[in-house]
């Protein structure tokens, strides 16, 4: 089993921090991560990718919600929501990477959530990447409308 880049563990433990009331605060969050076997710059990348992800979590969260309509993100384990928005988010800024992407989440599910949370994160990443392209089929754009922080 592969294991998922540092940084990408970092920013799912800076979210899963954010989304359990921590303060959206680069330093305090970079502080708080600090026992971690990710080094500095992992840190660092990971704290300021979950603080965007966190600034927009909004526009993200009414992309994921219609496509697990039974398990909003609301009744997700914090894990799992997290992981999701990480990974939309990186799809979003790297489109070209989406295969990648779907099979670190899949492994972060692995390493630290239920052993259900794999075949679902790949089940919804996977509706978002084919609702992504068919959108763009449509249009033509390359923009997933999802607006970067300070757009």
């Amino acid at each position: 089993m592969r294991v998922a880049k540092d940084w990408r563990r970092a920013a799912l433990q800076a979210l899963y921090i954010l989304d359990r009331g921590g303060d959206p605060v680069a330093e305090g969050l970079t502080a708080a991560l600090e026992g971690s076997a990710a080094s500095e710059a992992d840190r660092a990348r990971g704290v300021d990718f979950a603080l965007r992800i966190w600034e927009c979590g909004r526009i993200l969260d009414e992309e994921l919600n219609p496509l697990s309509p039974d398990w909003p993100l609301h009744r997700q384990p914090v894990l799992d929501r997290s992981i999701l928005r990480l990974a939309a988010q990186e799809m979003t800024e790297a489109p070209e990477q989406w295969k990648v992407v779907i099979s670190e989440a899949i492994d972060l599910a692995r390493e630290f959530s239920t052993e259900e949370s794999p075949r679902f994160i790949n089940g919804v990443l996977d509706r978002l990447q084919r609702e992504r392209q068919r959108n763009q089929d449509q249009s033509g754009e390359t923009d997933h409308g999802i607006v970067s922080p300070g757009d």
